[in-house]
């Protein structure tokens, strides 16, 4: 579906670097090649040459030798981040595995799940004891208050 646009780009592309001002110097010195209009023809004649290549393994892929398949699977970029970036990283993350921080969090949830396993033993699900110990501790704490 992007073969006729990517085509025409490519057409007018090329056309549009023609009509600068090497090639009509070129054309108005009769023949002789200035510098810009060589280096001009030279980038245009590689152009032609990588788009012909281009084309050649786009309609035979399995043709493909292994620098167009080392091309075609991004230059190694997935590789070399691996071992570059990501392996270092995963190393490191292995080697502190057992780190100092974690065992302050460690310790402050066993502290947590300790004190909950001592207050869950207070917990009957009556009622009436919950009302009796508040009850007993206002009395207590308005007996220290009053009697001191």
């Amino acid at each position: 579906a992007m073969t006729i646009p990517a085509g025409i780009l490519a057409f007018f592309s090329l056309v549009s670097g023609f009509v600068k001002d090497p090639f009509a110097s070129f054309l108005a010195q009769g023949g002789a090649l200035p510098k810009e209009a060589l280096t001009s023809a030279l980038a245009a004649f590689a152009f032609l040459i990588g788009l012909g290549i281009a084309w050649w393994d786009w309609r035979r892929p399995a043709l493909a030798t292994a620098p167009e398949r080392f091309w075609y699977a991004g230059w190694g970029f997935d590789w070399l981040y691996g071992h570059v970036f990501v392996a270092p990283v995963v190393w490191a993350a292995r080697l502190n595995r057992a780190d100092a921080i974690d065992v302050i969090y460690k310790g402050l949830a066993a502290l947590a799940a300790l004190s909950w396993r001592a207050l869950s033993w207070t917990e009957t699900g009556n009622l009436r004891w919950y009302a009796a110990g508040i009850a007993a501790g206002t009395v207590i704490f308005l007996a220290i208050v009053v009697f001191r």
